[in-house]
């Protein structure tokens, strides 16, 4: 009878263990959670519903081309060599006037890596794929550099050094800029970079407050691309 008892309260413990942790109560303590988000909906729906007193880093990109395309026999461009970082004329890739040229949909978001590196310079994450917005919460007060990678050496598909370009963007009003050729739709870019919060500002290097939710969108502009 008394065996029968003590199993019946293993049998308890292990089945209440088991409901908790398939839904999810059985949680572990972490300093920097991250979630990536299918769309903007599920992650603002999760920052509102969040600890207020916990920080969180949010990172996303946005590439951007303009309406200037030229279109002969032999190739087809996109020259919007002449706008600076502030020009009206920057149209975002999503937008229906550019959305469904070749320059747009060879340049998919996920071509290009992120770094997040912290006060004493540790990367504490690399965004391998970029076409979701990604968060890391919990994250502690201080400040963060955040950091499109550039490549050395020229593999496909990789944004690379490319001083040239570099310098232009930098004429032009952009942080950084590179090149970079997409082999398997044979498109050849030259590519500024900037980087906003969400009220215009610089962010590159940030600083995240207690209890604030900061995001920073990578900005890619298609200064000009060939196909």
């Amino acid at each position: 009878m008394h065996r029968i008892f003590y199993i019946f309260i293993i049998f308890g413990i292990l089945l209440f263990s088991s409901i908790l942790m398939g839904n999810g109560i059985f949680l572990y303590n972490t300093s920097a959670l991250e979630e990536e988000c299918k769309n903007d909906n599920d992650c603002n729906k999760d920052n509102n519903s969040t600890d207020q007193n916990k920080s969180s880093l949010t990172v996303k990109k946005e590439i951007f081309g303009c309406e200037h395309i030229i279109r002969d026999d032999d190739f087809d461009y996109m020259n919007c060599t002449e706008l600076n970082n502030d020009s009206d004329l920057w149209l975002s890739c999503t937008d229906p006037r550019i959305n469904s040229t070749e320059f747009c949909k060879n340049l998919p978001k996920n071509l290009f890596d992120i770094e997040i590196f912290d006060e004493t310079n540790e990367n504490i994450k690399q965004i391998n794929d970029t076409s979701r917005r990604v968060t890391i919460k919990n994250i502690d007060p201080g400040t963060y550099l955040i950091n499109q990678v550039k490549y050395l050496s020229g593999n496909y598909s990789e944004f690379e050094e490319n001083n040239l370009v570099f310098e232009d963007c930098i004429d032009a009003g952009f942080s950084d800029g590179g090149s970079l050729y997409n082999g398997k739709e044979p498109t050849l870019y030259s590519i500024c970079v900037e980087y906003d919060d969400e009220h215009g500002n610089d962010c590159r290097v940030t600083t995240v407050n207690s209890g604030e939710k900061k995001v920073c969108i990578v900005k890619n502009h298609i200064v000009y691309a060939t196909w």
